[in-house]
């Protein structure tokens, strides 16, 4: 077993709703708005809740375990509307989860 020393920073629900609302802010400034938003479990739910609620757009969930070999499940149809040649192509997507620290789960859902 190894034992690993995670520096934890814990937020506040107050501090959820500002951060959600400075996504918001800068989606506002850069006139972006997505088609849909997909939340990734488990971390992610909650502000991607929070921001399809506030934009009116429809929301998805995404499983992703990368860490300790666990499975992973994909929404196949995602990578399509971003990229692919259907008539929905081209998609905007926000992709929202609650740490993102070495890129690996990004990497996987753009590759997957």
């Amino acid at each position: 077993m190894y034992n690993i020393t995670m520096k934890k920073q814990l937020i506040t629900w107050c501090d959820v709703e500002h951060y959600v609302q400075e996504i918001l802010r800068q989606m506002q400034r850069d006139e972006w708005m997505p088609d849909y938003v997909v939340g990734l479990t488990r971390g992610g739910l909650v502000p991607a809740n929070m921001i399809s609620q506030y934009l009116d757009v429809p929301m998805e969930t995404l499983k992703v375990k990368l860490r300790d070999h666990a499975g992973t499940e994909s929404n196949t149809w995602m990578p399509v509307d971003a990229f692919g040649s259907n008539e929905d192509a081209g998609l905007n997507i926000l992709i929202v989860d609650d740490i993102n620290d070495s890129g690996a789960t990004l990497n996987w859902i753009k590759q997957d």
